[in-house]
């Protein structure tokens, strides 16, 4: 595995972390997606703010797979040391997780611009185009349980605990994490896919800010 210095793997952890939370203001608090649950406003807001719904989709997925690969890149070369069959399992179910958050986010994107069209001329089968390919998008996302974020945390959080050079918080709390990521595969616990993120911004910033210090 290519090393990649220490500066770079704090870049790519601060961007991780700040995604997670620019995501979460802006679905909250300016495109308010919680507080809808008419289909036909959802795709509304996507026609009405469509510059924003694209600066979002690529700030939250299309843009975190390639920093996400930096990242595994980063970790797995501070562990190098361990180079276990766990770390490699985890790596890689990683770069999936990152191809398939960019895979998501360009379908997402790529569907805005022919909704927009057809919703100017029909707007039930904008809606329902847009059903489609948001569930596709959502599949790809892990919105439906974040399995590979969970067992990619999870394997590199039990890596790191039994490496001096990190936070023994940063193992602890990744293993929580990763828990619940692989257990919000579950459909009544579902809910869980939030509170992995808000527990996984926290990971990247102590993982990128505790690596390698001692070396």
């Amino acid at each position: 595995m290519i090393g990649i210095n220490r500066r770079t793997g704090i870049a790519a952890s601060l961007y991780l972390a700040l995604s997670y939370i620019t995501g979460i203001i802006i679905f909250i608090l300016v495109l308010r997606y919680p507080q809808i649950t008419d289909d036909l406003e959802k795709v509304r807001i996507a026609v009405d703010m469509q510059s924003m719904v694209f600066i979002t989709n690529l700030i939250m997925y299309v843009l975190f797979g390639p920093v996400l690969v930096l990242f595994i890149m980063f970790l797995t070369s501070r562990l190098e040391k361990r180079e276990t069959l766990l770390i490699k399992f985890a790596a890689v179910t990683g770069f999936i997780w990152a191809g398939s958050l960019t895979a998501s986010g360009m379908i997402a994107n790529g569907a805005l611009a022919p909704v927009v069209k057809l919703f100017a001329v029909n707007p039930d089968q904008a809606v329902y185009f847009w059903n489609i390919i948001d569930t596709v998008a959502i599949g790809l996302g892990n919105g439906n349980g974040e399995i590979l974020g969970g067992l990619m945390t999870l394997g590199f959080s039990i890596a790191v605990l039994k490496d001096e050079s990190f936070s023994n918080v940063a193992g602890i709390l990744g293993i929580i994490t990763g828990i619940i990521g692989i257990i919000s595969l579950v459909p009544a616990l579902m809910g869980l896919t939030a509170v992995f993120g808000m527990m996984q911004l926290v990971w990247f910033l102590i993982i990128g800010f505790s690596a390698g210090r001692k070396k």
